[in-house]
């Protein structure tokens, strides 16, 4: 089973004083995207910043950042944070830290030139569902392959009430494609493998009632990510959750027939700055009650890439391979 590998080096919040190796200009996100794509990532998603070091939606700034760091890359896939600042406190109506509107956030991403972009679902449609139906259209017809941020069961359950009706759709070609967020800042602590993986089975519960068939939909493709310093141990017990091949009579087997195979995770120090100590000392079997902690010595990573080896070898000794970049472009739908 093979796994496709994202990583987010720096995210919208964190500064120099959290961590010195932080990525925050351009010429340091095309040196860090060289790095991480040696170690085995396929995706970076990254965020710019301004003059004062600021999370900024500058499609100037993305476009200028896109033709310097795709050289050193490696052909791996760069997409662009759409992230309004705020996290939302609901469907519509949102106000909490807020500084990009849905049509700043949609300007953004159309202006710069991007080939693909993160969109949180529940920031987009905060001016209600004509405006996100119009987006997704839009991007749909340009060509953009789009990732859905879902922070919640609830808003997969609307997630999925959007896809069923329209609201949201795809590139022709593309693969859908979502990511369940648990957690919300990278500098949080422990987090314990019962609630992650009540968290990962609430989300993926509305997606498999849904007749992807009988819409002309493939089966999504999802990632998850996990904030604070117990990320790599979620993230492996994510990859360990992932359905059952075939001939698996396990209880999993029957949510695996419904679900894709082929996810991913996504690391970083967007979500966590510190280093794992040890591995994980246990490995999901059917259910996802098992138990996987894992202990931290609560240094700070060297390099976002240190990270992606970190992970690579601990997903290697329970039998997870990382996709290749042709796998993970074939599987998003971007050959």
């Amino acid at each position: 089973m093979s796994i496709i590998v994202s990583v987010a080096p720096n995210g919208g919040r964190l500064s120099k004083l959290d961590h010195p190796s932080l990525p925050l200009s351009i010429a340091e996100l095309a040196q860090e995207a060289r790095a991480c794509s040696a170690a085995g990532a396929r995706l970076m998603h990254f965020h710019v910043r301004g003059t004062r070091g600021e999370h900024s939606l500058d499609a100037g700034l993305y476009r200028e950042a896109l033709r310097e760091i795709e050289p050193h890359a490696g052909g791996m896939i760069l997409q662009i944070s759409s992230e309004s600042r705020g996290v939302g406190k609901s469907l519509v109506n949102s106000s909490d830290d807020v500084l990009y509107s849905p049509h700043q956030q949609a300007q953004c991403i159309f202006a710069s030139n991007c080939r693909a972009a993160s969109v949180s679902f529940r920031e987009i449609c905060s001016e209600g569902f004509a405006f996100a139906q119009s987006f997704y259209a839009e991007a749909a017809a340009r060509g953009i392959h789009l990732q859905h941020i879902l922070y919640s069961a609830s808003e997969a359950e609307s997630f999925q009430r959007a896809l069923s009706t329209g609201v949201v759709v795809n590139a022709s070609g593309h693969r859908l494609c979502v990511l369940f967020v648990f957690g919300r800042d990278a500098t949080c602590g422990a987090s314990d493998s019962a609630s992650f993986a009540a968290f990962i089975t609430s989300c993926l519960q509305p997606f498999e009632s849904l007749d992807y068939e009988s819409l002309g939909k493939t089966l999504p493709l999802w990632f998850s990510c996990a904030f604070g310093k117990q990320e790599q141990a979620r993230l492996l017990q994510a990859s360990l959750l992932q359905p059952s091949r075939k001939g698996d009579d396990s209880p999993r087997a029957e949510r695996g027939s419904r679900l894709s195979i082929e996810s991913g995770v996504r690391l970083g120090f967007e979500n966590n700055l510190y280093a794992p100590d040890g591995e994980p000392d246990g490995e999901l079997e059917g259910e996802p009650e098992g138990e996987l902690e894992g202990e931290l010595e609560g240094e700070l990573a060297e390099t976002n890439a240190a990270q992606v080896l970190s992970f690579a070898r601990t997903a290697e000794a329970h039998g997870i391979t990382l996709a290749t970049q042709e796998q993970t472009n074939a599987r998003l739908g971007l050959t």
